[in-house]
């Protein structure tokens, strides 16, 4: 019979010591403030919407490798820094939703949209994911209300929505 041992101490990389958090804050902070300086130049006012949009989704991702440094540094849950990305993403989504009933039934962008933040703000009330949940807001509102109030109040959020979204149509 083995016996099953634990893996060796590993110690961090580079990436995770203070210096190299504080390098990559550097970095990511520091590309993303040169990255907004030429947009303010008008570097890409030529430029098509797709590579306008392809130089912010990388303005982005440059602080969100900055932030993450820095929430890293602070002793702080690294996973909120890419909390950009995933705003970014649900709201594409209601867009494209908005976009689609306008386009199929007729009905107002507005309209559309509103209905698809209403979905969504129903899929995170009813899934909790992460970002919606343990954020320092959530938190706040579940230490003041309880848990089970914090989910009511962000179902009456989803049905006001849903109700603008109706009375837009």
């Amino acid at each position: 019979m083995t016996q099953n041992q634990p893996p060796a101490r590993q110690t961090g990389s580079f990436l995770s010591s203070p210096v190299g958090l504080i390098l990559q804050a550097i970095m990511g902070l520091g590309f993303t403030a040169w990255m907004a300086y030429l947009v303010d130049g008008g570097f890409t006012r030529a430029w098509t919407p797709w590579a306008q949009g392809a130089w912010f989704v990388t303005m982005l991702f440059t602080l969100a490798m900055g932030s993450r440094a820095i929430i890293a540094l602070l002793g702080g849950d690294t996973r909120f820094a890419w909390l950009p990305f995933i705003l970014l993403s649900w709201l594409l989504v209601a867009a494209a939703v908005g976009a689609i009933l306008q386009f199929a039934f007729g009905l107002p962008f507005v309209s559309g949209f509103l209905g698809a933040l209403a979905a969504v703000e129903a899929w995170w009330t009813w899934r909790l994911p992460w970002w919606f949940w343990e954020g320092w807001r959530a938190r706040r509102l579940r230490a003041a209300i309880g848990d089970r109030a914090t989910r009511i109040v962000c179902g009456l959020v989803a049905l006001v929505l849903a109700i603008a979204a109706v009375a837009l149509a």
